[in-house]
């Protein structure tokens, strides 16, 4: 079966979004534009991380879960994508699930790494930056770099660095820093075979995100033991409950009305929640409760310093 046609195909239909063919070369491929929307595919972990976004949705401003830690230190946050389904399902899809949906070319990044190199591999040595600014001074400086880069498809795009990393690094990759409600998610794929035997030999089965929830939305997915004090207990893992707890999705902007139901059916009281919460800034409570968006509208509604 090849899964790069059926992709292909399907989004052909779709004349607003554009499938970049990952094999071509480079001189056959065309500049890249930040108004454009394109496919790009996430291979999740473990298979837990790939239902809960489904369910939830995920936003890629947050600070990221890291399989290594060096990246933290040169790019911590954002989702890692990439255009090319084979390298994902081959290198990056160890629970057995991967995620496909549309962005806008503006949502995405080229990864950053100190001294201007293109990625770097486990047990490499890496240095980090010191702060935001630094990483930004060092996105600038690829982007001038890859301005000249000799094939059009790179130097003519709106973010030249972008560009390279989507066709010339090997991992063809992006960071996707959008947010992501579930109902923009496309299309998941699974590997029964990699989920439950941790064997690549299984075949990718392809199904909406609907059908991904109905079918393995469960106890039996969702549910670990965890040690305790008096042995273990089967519950739910402390991503799950944070997620549930959070009063919007993740690109929903913020609204007042929204908010004030769903305090009322906590049984909480909003003008002390505004009190002692978000006018004094519970840094752990409102992270908990938004996603980054909201806590910038937040921000602008009460009144809130930025520093905070």
């Amino acid at each position: 079966m090849d899964i790069d046609k059926i992709i292909q195909e399907e989004i052909t239909k779709l004349f607003e979004v554009r499938y970049i063919e990952p094999y071509n070369d480079i001189e056959n491929n065309v500049p890249i534009k930040d108004n454009e929307t394109i496919i790009v595919f996430h291979g999740f972990n473990n298979f837990e991380e790939g239902l809960l976004t489904a369910k939830f949705g995920l936003s890629g401003k947050e600070r990221a879960s890291r399989l290594y830690s060096y990246e933290y230190g040169n790019n911590p946050k954002g989702l890692f994508v990439s255009i090319n389904f084979d390298i994902v399902q081959r290198n990056f899809a160890h629970g057995g699930v991967i995620m496909e949906f549309a962005t806008k070319v503006s949502e995405l990044e080229a990864p950053v790494w100190v001294g201007g190199r293109s990625y770097f591999v486990q047990g490499e040595y890496t240095q980090s930056f010191k702060n935001d600014d630094e990483r930004q001074q060092q996105q600038l400086l690829n982007r001038e770099k890859y301005k000249t880069n000799q094939y059009p498809a790179i130097a003519q795009s709106d973010r030249p660095e972008l560009a390279f990393t989507l066709y010339e690094n090997p991992e063809k990759q992006a960071l996707y820093v959008g947010d992501l409600n579930p109902n923009m998610i496309r299309t998941f794929w699974v590997n029964e075979v990699l989920k439950n035997e941790r064997r690549t030999n299984g075949r990718w089965v392809k199904m909406t995100r609907d059908e991904f929830l109905r079918k393995y939305y469960t106890d039996e997915n969702l549910k670990q033991n965890y040690s305790t004090h008096n042995g273990t207990e089967n519950r739910y893992s402390d991503n799950h409950y944070d997620k549930q707890n959070k009063v919007f999705q993740p690109a929903e902007d913020f609204n007042i009305d929204k908010l004030k139901k769903y305090l009322a059916d906590k049984e909480y009281n909003y003008d002390n929640f505004v009190d002692y919460y978000i006018r004094d800034w519970d840094s752990y409570l409102i992270n908990t409760m938004f996603y980054p968006r909201q806590r910038e509208q937040l921000k602008q509604y009460y009144n809130i310093p930025n520093n905070e």
